[in-house]
């Protein structure tokens, strides 16, 4: 594990850069998010956890591969942008998904321009809930990968 103190770091400048640009995050293929729950939900997931900030004193076990640093709370609340910051901040690998593939028989949510993060977060949350195959955006939606949009899913966007 690493100690990180200086706001100059490179991780804590990737991830600043994750949480406050959907064009980075699509270049990178990373997205932020943020608490315990969400990052077991993570773990449980195919998804790769690539690195994970912890506030200092906070002990948390994870697998052999994922880097984990140590920050101060004040440095986790500057590295994620969301007001009120949990002990956890991980960076994921987007899911590569293949958009080119035909739709089979099964039940779809349509959402058209939905710009709230939130509120897209929540009809992600809801999808899952009510078993939907998949959540379909179009028009101006906001970013799927959106800090508040992956904390409204509440694990979900795994």
């Amino acid at each position: 594990m690493s100690v990180i103190t200086s706001r100059q770091n490179r991780i804590i400048v990737h991830v600043r850069k994750l949480a406050a640009s959907r064009a980075y995050r699509r270049q990178c293929r990373e997205f932020v998010c943020d608490g315990r729950k969400m990052l077991d939900e993570a773990l449980r997931s195919d998804v790769e956890v690539t690195s994970v900030l912890v506030q200092q004193g906070v002990h948390l076990k994870l697998p052999e591969g994922v880097e984990r640093f140590e920050v101060s709370r004040e440095l986790l609340g500057y590295a994620s942008r969301l007001e009120c910051p949990n002990e956890v901040l991980f960076c994921c690998r987007m899911a590569d998904k293949n958009v080119e593939e035909k739709l089979t028989e099964g039940r779809y949510i349509v959402i058209e321009s939905l710009q709230d993060p939130g509120n897209v977060g929540t009809v992600i949350r809801t999808a899952e809930a009510f078993s939907a195959d998949a959540v379909i955006m179009t028009g101006e939606c906001a970013d799927p990968y959106n800090p508040k949009t992956v904390r409204a899913t509440m694990g979900a966007i795994f």
